[in-house]
């Protein structure tokens, strides 16, 4: 029961307590007699690890946030804390402009203005929406345009959220605003007709290849069912393709249904390219290849 209190907080942050709520249950003798005793180890200034606690790298950004509580993580630790794609272990924090803190192994950013964030997994953190724009220029394009994907799969944001993010501090000149907003301008109105994120990509890597304009939900009449349908293809070649994100076939049974599905495709005449996150290159590689071969046999005939 002694070290109770100090258990229930750490337990609530990561592991981690601050000397300030130390001092709210126990005298300046018995915390020195805790850390002597190896109960509390220094992990920031004045912030604490309780011993038995698992170390992460979670908890390293947990401790720079306890040590600055006007902070938020941000840039590339934000990302990796939303989940869009980066693993960068180094910590990065942004303050109000002003302010001189000493954290140990932290990188600092300062703001002049606003800082947008939000809770996640008990962590003040910037916004999907400022965090992608944050890492905007630090990023290759396809880096920022699959975490931007990413950011509308998980929902996280919308295209609104972010227009609004980027109307709200472009006067201030952010660095990212203009990547970004380039970046949004390519979500014409018929990417925003497709069922979803990865389909937008796959729709655009189409047409960056220098093929036309794919048929969107293409219905196929079949034997066994009336009709079946495909996400895009191209009907005079019965080329068709399938845009496979996991967000959205995440089951078995989905699995199944596809393959079901592609089997009567099949014996109607079509050729199915599946595309996925991880084969994306060699997806859309294929599908030109078979365009351009179909194109000619057609053309020969």
């Amino acid at each position: 029961m002694k070290y109770q209190a100090m258990s229930e907080i750490a337990s609530n942050q990561h592991g981690l307590i601050t000397l300030a709520q130390l001092d709210e249950h126990y005298s300046r003798k018995q915390i020195s007699t805790m850390k002597q005793n190896g109960l509390l180890k220094w992990v920031q200034p004045s912030t604490y690890c309780v011993v038995g606690s698992p170390q992460s790298w979670t908890q390293s950004v947990a401790a720079a946030l306890l040590t600055m509580p006007e902070a938020a993580a941000t840039h590339h630790t934000a990302m990796r804390l939303w989940n869009l794609g980066s693993e960068i272990d180094e910590v990065e924090v942004i303050l109000p402009a002003g302010l001189h803190p000493k954290p140990v192994d932290v990188f600092l950013h300062f703001s002049d203005g606003e800082i947008s964030w939000r809770i996640t997994n008990g962590l003040r953190v910037t916004t999907p929406e400022r965090t992608l724009i944050s890492v905007a220029c630090s990023l290759r394009d396809w880096q920022l345009e699959n975490a931007f994907e990413r950011m509308l799969t998980l929902q996280l944001g919308t295209f609104a959220s972010m227009r609004n993010e980027i109307d709200l501090i472009a006067a201030r000149g952010r660095n990212g605003v203009g990547v970004m907003r380039e970046l949004l301008d390519k979500y014409d109105t018929e990417d925003r007709r497709c069922a979803s994120p990865f389909e937008r990509r796959l729709r655009r890597a189409l047409l960056q290849l220098g093929l036309p304009e794919p048929d969107k939900q293409l219905r196929i009449p079949t034997a066994e069912q009336s009709n079946r349908y495909i996400d895009f293809g191209y009907r005079q070649l019965r080329l068709g393709i399938e845009a496979d994100s996991r967000a959205y076939h995440a089951r078995l049974t989905d699995f199944e249904k596809d393959w079901d599905r592609n089997g009567q495709l099949i014996e109607a005449g079509w050729t199915i390219v599946h595309v996925t996150n991880r084969n994306f290159e060699v997806g859309i590689a294929r599908v030109a290849r078979l365009y351009h071969r179909f194109s000619r046999e057609a053309g020969a005939a």
